[in-house]
């Protein structure tokens, strides 16, 4: 069951989206309160995964997604919704929230996702809430992450990404590194290095907004 569904996500998320910042600039003219429909899919070396999608119709979300890691067989399903809110003309927020199951228990997670733009740049980020609802989860607060990105042309952007996480296995844990963004075809596709603590990881995000 899983299998189809992460086979069935990926299929879509390669037909062709934009990160959820360029929703913002799709939506500008938009109602004030509309749900958006949207893909992520990220890795990172330290063989966590993530795949997520959202369908939007009027002024609601519907989300689904599978986060895994292949090193410690840990798998989770989210389902949960939201909504997305037009804050000005060029700035926007996401709202998300899910249940997930996994080994540890169930938890229930909040997303919010804002993003903003002035010219050429653009401050957007992902803030997750982890809250345990029995079983062995804990709790877990973390920006991860908070970009500030510039787009030189049409195809490629830099930026830094900063990183903060409190709680769950690590008391607070900062980092951030650069980021490369190349847009291609209504595709983003961003690739992080960012030290964290002791350690460094890389990571590879495809997102997309449609």
């Amino acid at each position: 069951m899983r299998s189809s569904i992460v086979v069935f996500l990926a299929t879509v998320s390669l037909t062709g989206f934009t990160v959820h910042a360029s929703a913002a600039q799709a939506n500008a003219r938009g109602p004030l309160v509309r749900g958006t429909s949207f893909m992520l899919l990220k890795y990172a070396s330290t063989q966590t995964m993530a795949l997520y999608g959202a369908y939007g119709r009027g002024p609601a979300m519907a989300l689904v997604g599978v986060v895994w890691n292949p090193r410690s067989g840990s798998e989770q399903l989210v389902v949960g919704g939201g909504t997305h809110l037009r804050m000005g003309t060029h700035a926007g927020l996401t709202v998300l929230a899910g249940v997930a199951g996994g080994s540890k228990g169930p938890t229930l997670r909040l997303y919010t996702l804002p993003v903003s733009r002035k010219g050429r740049l653009t401050l957007g980020g992902t803030t997750t809430t982890y809250i345990p609802l029995g079983g062995n989860g804990r709790w877990q607060v973390a920006v991860d992450p908070l970009i500030l990105s510039f787009r030189a042309n049409r195809v490629l952007g830099v930026g830094l990404a900063g990183i903060f996480r409190a709680g769950g296995d690590h008391a607070v844990a900062v980092g951030g590194g650069p980021v490369t963004m190349v847009h291609v075809a209504g595709i983003t596709v961003r690739g992080e290095l960012v030290a964290l603590g002791s350690g460094a990881e890389a990571r590879a995000v495809v997102g997309a907004a449609f």
